[in-house]
Order: C-alpha cells, then sequence, then structure tokens
C-alpha cells in the first residue's frame, strides 16, 4: 500500500515547450497523484476577481459608515475575502477531479502561461497557497537554447523570449530559494536522463521510485517537439527565414492554416498570424511571392490568442492574414512578405509545396456538353 505523500496538491509551474508534459507523465505514475494538464491559467481569472474584492473592501472604509443604500460602495465592508478563497477552494478542486469527485488524490494541474503575468507571479504563487492545501510547487525548466528553437518561440521575437525566459527563471530561483519546504526545481534533462535530481523529486513528494514504470512513461510520446523546418503534410513544409533580418520589426510569424492536400491547378488557402514589433510600425501588405506573381493577402483578420500573448501590442488582437485561392502547376517555393509601413519589404517565411496528381474521383467530371464537343 502507497504511504501518504508528503503533499496533498502539486502545481507544475512552467512555461511552452519545457518538457512538462513529460513531467506530467511521469507524475501521473505515481499512486495517488492526479496532475491535469493546462487549463488556459484559468485561476489567474479568480486571482484578479480575489484582488478586486480586496480593494472593494479597502474602499469601503469602516462598515459603519456603508449601511445604507445611499452610500456608493453599500455593503462592501461586508466583503470576505477568506470566504471567497474557500469557496474557490473548492471550486478548483472540484473542477480538477472532473470525473473522479469521490476519489481522495493528491491532485494539481500543470500550467505554461506564467510568462505573461511576470509582474504578479510572487503574489499570484501566494494566492494559490491558499486554495491548494498542503501544496507544492514544481518548477520546471529546459535549455533554452533548445526552447527557443520549439514550438510557438519558434516564430517570436528570439531576444524578447530570451529575455521573458530569464526573468521568469529568476522568479523560480528566487521563490525556490524563499519556500524550500514546498518547492522543487528540476529540468527536462533531468527528467529524460533520470539524474539524482528525478530520483529526488520522488523523495521530496513521498514517492517510492520505480525505474521500470519511470522506463515505460519515457518511452511514451508526450507532446510534440517542433524544428525550424515544420513538415505540415506530405504537400508543404516551411521555414522561417534567419531571424535578425526582420526581428527588429516583426514580434512574431507562424503559418498554421495548412491544407490537408494541394493538387495541381487546384485552389488552396494559406494564413497565419504576424504581429509588428509596434504598433506605430503597422504592416501594410502581405503578398505570396512565386512564380512570377505577387499575391496579397486578407488583412486584419480576429486573433484571439496573440492578443491575450501580446497584449501592449494592439495590432496583435488583428494580427491573423489569409491567402486565398493559390493555385500551382507543380513544385514552387512561395515567398511570404511583409510590406512595412515605411517602404521596407521583410521576407519571412518560404513555404515549399510539392503537389499531387489530382485522384480521379476527385476530378471535375466533364459535362455532358464537353464531352460531346470532344467527339
Amino acid at each position: 500500500m502507497q504511504p501518504p505523500l508528503n503533499f496533498d496538491t502539486v502545481l507544475v509551474v512552467t512555461y511552452g515547450r519545457s518538457g512538462s508534459t513529460l513531467l506530467q507523465g511521469v507524475l501521473n505514475s505515481i499512486p495517488g497523484v492526479l496532475v491535469r494538464g493546462e487549463n488556459d491559467n484559468f485561476i489567474f481569472g479568480l486571482y484578479q476577481a480575489y484582488k478586486s474584492l480586496e480593494r472593494a473592501k479597502a474602499s469601503a472604509g469602516s462598515p459603519h459608515k456603508n449601511l445604507e443604500p445611499t452610500h456608493s460602495w453599500y455593503g462592501a465592508a461586508l466583503i470576505d475575502p477568506d470566504q471567497f478563497c474557500q469557496d474557490c477552494a473548492a471550486l478548483v478542486k472540484k473542477i480538477l477531479l472532473a470525473d473522479r469527485p469521490n476519489a481522495s488524490y493528491c491532485y494539481g494541474f500543470k500550467e505554461v502561461r506564467y510568462v505573461e503575468i511576470l509582474p504578479e507571479f510572487e503574489a499570484y504563487l501566494a494566492f494559490l497557497e491558499r486554495i491548494f492545501p498542503n501544496v507544492c510547487f514544481i518548477f520546471n525548466t529546459r535549455k533554452l537554447e533548445d526552447v527557443l528553437k520549439s514550438g510557438w518561440w519558434l516564430h517570436a521575437n528570439e531576444k524578447k523570449s530570451k529575455q521573458a525566459i530569464e526573468s521568469l527563471e529568476l522568479l523560480f530561483n528566487q521563490y525556490a530559494a524563499n519556500h524550500p519546504q514546498n518547492s522543487f526545481q528540476i529540468t527536462y534533462e533531468d527528467v529524460v536522463g533520470k539524474t539524482s535530481q528525478l530520483a529526488d523529486l520522488f523523495q521530496f513528494l513521498g514517492a517510492e521510485y520505480c525505474e521500470a514504470t519511470l522506463d515505460q512513461v519515457l518511452s511514451k510520446r508526450h507532446s510534440t517537439i517542433t524544428s525550424s523546418i515544420e513538415l505540415k503534410n506530405q504537400f508543404i513544409n516551411y521555414a522561417l527565414a534567419a531571424r535578425d533580418s526582420y526581428a527588429s520589426r516583426i514580434e512574431m510569424v507562424m503559418i498554421d492554416q495548412i491544407p490537408d492536400a494541394i493538387y495541381v491547378n487546384q485552389p488552396f488557402n494559406l494564413g497565419g498570424v504576424v504581429v509588428p514589433v509596434q504598433d506605430d510600425l503597422p504592416i501594410q501588405e502581405m503578398v505570396a511571392s512565386f512564380a512570377n506573381q505577387s499575391i496579397a493577402a486578407r488583412l486584419g483578420l480576429p486573433s484571439p490568442i496573440a492578443a491575450k500573448r501580446y497584449q501592449q501590442i494592439a495590432a496583435s488582437a488583428k494580427a491573423r492574414f489569409k491567402f486565398q485561392n493559390l493555385t500551382v502547376q507543380g513544385a514552387e517555393s512561395i515567398k511570404i512578405i511583409a510590406k512595412m509601413a515605411n517602404g521596407e519589404s521583410l521576407e519571412l517565411a518560404t513555404i515549399q509545396v510539392t503537389p499531387g496528381t489530382v485522384p480521379a474521383s476527385e476530378a471535375t467530371p466533364e459535362s455532358p456538353l464537353t464531352s460531346m464537343l470532344k467527339l
């Protein structure tokens, strides 16, 4: 029988492409542990609500001064932030246990969206300590050069991304140093290399280290790792241009809407997101250049994810673009070019298209009149 663990809840605190999904798998291999995946940082919304309640209570002043409905802060002094935290604790536990409401677990989740809340980091973790009973924080990191070559980071401004991750890792180190009783630091390299730090993590949690079970977990694919050349399907792949050629003008660029199949002389669409570094140097046009032609994209389409990630740049809210009805007669190398308001043309990516032949079953049938004319 598994002895009681040292903690009742466990939270993996990290950033994107750090190998946190693999660590999540490792933790879930421990009997009695249930660590859920990302949840779009929904608890941060509860934290913001908590801060609003505290501000309202403080603004209300003495409860004896706002008991009349004529007072602008009528009833605000009666707000109970502690009760709000208790209710949050029950709500969050119910959401995380979900389909296992009656089971007893050391529960928690992993989240990667801490880069977005750097100024609030320490205060937010203090709030998490209030709503998660006997909680421990596992700070997960990875070699920075590998992170920046992977996933979303690949398409973002490298200098700013590096600064953000380094700032976050500094906060990890500071928090762990100030809270050694419930903080543990581990790297992706520790996990895949099964270093002594991984064994120490099990000891920290009060769990048995079973190498056979661990090998089973590590043998399974967790999430995905992407490279600078992204093969989307058998018909297309794309490569970003050298980032130093556009980093001073473009915050991030990504091609993420690609057809499942591309055939000769069959129209297809391409779409993506491009965010300028600053609003006063907007992108005036996006073009796809190939086969002696230059085709303009539709600009200004909504991009909620970019808007959330780059809140300081107003243009990010409408950063999506789309090329419609592109056609090729054979293999083509399509250059994606951004034309800036100052007249600059920046090559952002290259799309390599290798079209197939339209299967007979998908070919457009001839009309009876066309068949008769051929006769």
